[in-house]
């Protein structure tokens, strides 16, 4: 049987939940940084090539998507 959580432990994993958004948050970024600069790139394409390029960043997205863990909070 574990002993019942004192408010200094309720602190310890309050910071730890906050550092872990802020390092989800800075992956995000550079990820939204690497995104944009990806569509820049394919913006300055030949139409038919932009479809393609466009297609293969919907599939990525919608596979990274797909294996990410669930939010059950929400």
């Amino acid at each position: 049987m574990s002993a019942p959580a004192t408010p200094d432990d309720s602190i310890e994993h309050e910071n730890s939940a906050a550092i872990t958004d802020l390092r989800d948050a800075d992956l995000a970024r550079g990820g939204e940084a690497e995104l944009v600069s990806r569509l820049r790139v394919i913006e300055a394409q030949p139409l038919g090539a932009r479809a393609a390029a466009y297609a293969s960043v919907h599939e990525e997205l919608a596979k990274r998507l797909e294996s990410a863990p669930s939010d059950e909070r929400a």
